[in-house]
């Protein structure tokens, strides 16, 4: 049986994250510094915040992707996924490569985020064409297929938020140096 209450979060994660203005973060073991990144240029030319890593002790080294040892190509879909799934994989792989939140090690869970998407379409698209009812004999039951439709939706918001696609998750995110902004007026506040 589970301790109530959230999970507590790691002492270096919360180094890395900062502290929240209303409390002091506790020295709890060695100081930890944050990870090295690649700093190899990106195709939008600003430098690559993947961590480094691919090197000797001495020097990291590049980021996986800069050493030309990803093997598999993010961006396109693998084949056995729906249409509608893949259409999913290409609207929101781009963006998640580039800031580092799709690598190869996370295709499985990125699969089961498209297809949970695509079965709450189908379902949704199900019910829409044959009703959200269903009649038995006498009476009026819901549709099989609200229940797929619930449990896709559940699934999809579960995985969106593991790559901070949902609203609250994104504001939680660090985003890389160099994209703020310098002419946004509301920076101030």
């Amino acid at each position: 049986m589970g301790v109530p209450g959230r999970k507590p979060k790691p002492h270096a994660l919360k180094v890395l994250e900062g502290g929240r203005a209303a409390r002091r973060i506790e020295r709890q073991g060695p100081p930890v510094k944050p990870p090295a990144r690649c700093g190899r240029p990106t195709s939008s030319g600003s430098a690559c915040q993947r961590r480094a890593g691919w090197g000797t002790d001495d020097d990291l080294g590049p980021c996986k992707a800069h050493l030309g040892q990803d093997p598999v190509d993010l961006a396109d879909p693998p084949a056995y996924l729906p249409e509608k799934a893949k259409e999913l994989w290409r609207l929101l792989a781009p963006d998640l490569i580039e800031t580092d939140r799709l690598r190869t090690e996370d295709v499985p869970a990125f699969e089961l985020l498209c297809l949970s998407y695509y079965f709450a379409i189908f379902a949704g698209a199900t019910m829409v064409k044959e009703g959200i009812t269903t009649k038995d004999r006498k009476t009026a039951r819901k549709h099989p297929s609200g229940q797929v439709w619930k449990d896709n939706v559940t699934q999809y918001k579960q995985l969106a938020v593991e790559f901070g696609l949902t609203p609250s998750s994104r504001m939680r995110l660090q985003l890389p140096a160099g994209t703020d902004d310098p002419e946004n007026p509301w920076k101030k506040y």
